[in-house]
């Protein structure tokens, strides 16, 4: 994907998107290597003296596969007379560089990586403390809360929080969350999901305290996603969710469907008990 963005923009994208790997600035592109290597001896996109007292690095990167070091030696040979007076670093570059094949070949500078592979770690499932069947994919609901535009001075509500995955997304990206749930179990903390620490029970809580955002959980109430009892007006900036669509989980009729039975409620009954 190619972006025209001041610097500012790039910082902010790699700060919160969890879609993107690395970023680079095009200096350069040619149909061929040989014709780049060409075009870069002719016209060096650098003027006398970019690279002096650096270090700097090549590599050669092709979506999909990964660089062997006889490639990284190729491009040093062919493209080291760019910076003559500077050293080559393996490890510890002052100026990262790498020839990207495509469709074309891009002569390109390394300008810095996203937060996805922290997040991604982070947020990993299997290091949660408490999770159910339904649980949100840890990168969807980064996802999810990058689309809702979560952020700091915000307030966030998911009426089917489940064991708040979603809402640590929200949560971490600096939102306040709200969250609701006709089950209570997740929210009371009923069930004994794992026996990690010599705890005996865990909630949606425990997850929100693992990723230091429980300052940032208002709260969860017990509630029918079509009876929920908050007052009429805007009470939030965004509604991010996971609503059940039965897959994993039975779905559950909630209100009649006969018109003549209009306001009765059919009571909820879950067999599906949380992993």
């Amino acid at each position: 994907m190619f972006l025209q963005c001041c610097p500012e923009d790039i910082r902010f994208l790699l700060s919160r998107s969890v879609q993107i790997r690395q970023c680079f600035r095009t200096h350069r592109s040619a149909p061929q290597l040989d014709a780049l290597v060409k075009s870069l001896a002719e016209e060096p996109p650098f003027g006398p003296g970019f690279a002096k007292e650096k270090s700097f690095c090549f590599s050669r990167s092709t979506p999909g596969a990964k660089q062997a070091l006889g490639e990284f030696t190729e491009m040093l040979s062919r493209l080291g007379f760019l910076f003559p007076d500077s050293t080559v670093s393996l490890s510890r570059a002052d100026l990262v560089f790498s020839v990207i094949f495509l469709e074309e070949v891009y002569f390109c500078q390394f300008v810095g990586e996203s937060v996805r592979r922290k997040e991604l770690e982070q947020f990993d499932l299997k290091k949660r403390r408490y999770i159910g069947m339904t649980t949100m994919d840890a990168e969807l609901s980064l996802v999810m809360a990058n689309i809702g535009r979560a952020r700091k001075g915000t307030v966030f509500y998911d009426p089917f929080v489940g064991t708040g995955g979603v809402l640590c997304a929200c949560g971490w990206k600096g939102s306040y969350t709200v969250g609701s749930d006709i089950d209570g179990r997740p929210i009371r903390g009923d069930i004994v999901v794992r026996k990690v620490r010599n705890e005996k029970r865990t909630s949606l809580l425990t997850n929100m305290a693992d990723y230091s955002i429980e300052r940032r959980y208002l709260g969860s109430v017990v509630a029918d996603a079509t009876r929920l009892p908050f007052r009429a007006g805007s009470l939030f900036d965004g509604i991010v969710t996971d609503p059940p669509y039965g897959v994993r989980a039975g779905s559950v009729q909630l209100v009649s469907s006969d018109p003549a039975r209009e306001g009765c409620q059919k009571k909820a009954a879950y067999e599906t008990e949380a992993l």
